[in-house]
C-alpha cells in the first residue's frame, strides 16, 4: 500500500481484515443460528434464568405437606355465570410428592368417607369418575404412563388411561416442572 493510497486492484489492509474476520465469526455461530427463520428467538437463555430464578435447576423432587381443600371440578359454571367453585370436603395429612427426574408422583391424604369430587363431572349431576370413596385414607399415585389409587388398606386399583394422563398433567403443570418439562427430549420449546 502506497502512502498516497493504494494503487489499482489493490485493497486497503483495513477492508481485507474486516472481511476476513467477518467470515471468521460467521463461521463461528452455532449451525442452529445459522438456519433459524426470521424472528427465531433463541428460548435456552430464558430457560436457563427461569430455572435459576426459582431453583429448578438444583431440584429433582419436592413434597408439598399440610392441609387442603377439595374443589368440585366442573361445578364453576352454572347455566353461563361463572361462580367461585364450590369447597369440597378438608382434606387433612395432605402430602404430594413429584419426582420429575423419575417422572413419578403420589399424592396421600384423609377425607371423610363417601366424598369423592372427581366424581361430579360436566355438571351438577354424577357421573363417572372413581368409585364412591369408602375410607378416609386417599392415594393416588402415577408412574410414567401408568396410575392407580388406593382407598384405604385395601389393594390398590389401576387407574383409567384418561386419569392417569391427568394426573400426570398435575406432576408438570407448576412453575418447576413446567421448566423441567421443557427439558425433555422432544420438548422443542420456542420463545415468542
Amino acid at each position: 500500500m502506497h502512502p498516497r493510497g493504494p494503487s489499482k486492484g489493490e485493497k486497503p489492509i483495513v477492508v481485507v481484515l474486516l472481511l476476513t474476520v467477518t467470515s471468521l465469526a460467521a463461521l463461528w455461530v452455532p449451525a442452529s443460528a445459522q438456519t433459524a427463520t426470521a424472528g427465531y428467538v433463541d428460548p435456552e437463555p430464558a430457560l436457563r434464568a427461569a430455572e435459576a430464578a426459582i431453583g429448578a435447576d438444583r431440584l429433582r423432587c419436592v413434597t408439598i405437606a399440610g392441609r387442603a381443600t377439595s374443589g368440585m371440578v366442573g361445578q364453576q359454571r352454572l347455566h353461563g355465570f361463572e361462580v367461585d367453585r364450590p369447597r369440597g370436603a378438608p382434606l387433612t395429612s395432605y402430602s404430594r410428592t413429584m419426582n420429575w427426574d423419575a417422572a413419578t408422583m403420589t399424592k396421600s391424604f384423609d377425607r371423610e368417607p363417601g366424598r369423592n369430587p372427581a366424581s361430579w363431572k360436566w355438571g351438577l349431576w354424577w357421573r363417572g369418575g372413581t368409585p364412591l370413596q369408602q375410607h378416609s385414607r386417599q392415594v393416588f399415585a402415577v408412574n410414567g404412563r401408568f396410575g392407580w389409587h388406593q382407598d384405604g388398606p385395601g389393594p390398590p386399583v389401576a387407574a383409567t388411561t384418561r386419569d392417569a394422563e391427568l394426573w400426570q398433567l398435575d406432576l408438570w403443570l407448576n412453575p418447576h416442572g413446567f421448566l423441567k418439562a421443557a427439558r425433555l427430549p422432544g420438548a422443542n420449546p420456542r420463545a415468542v
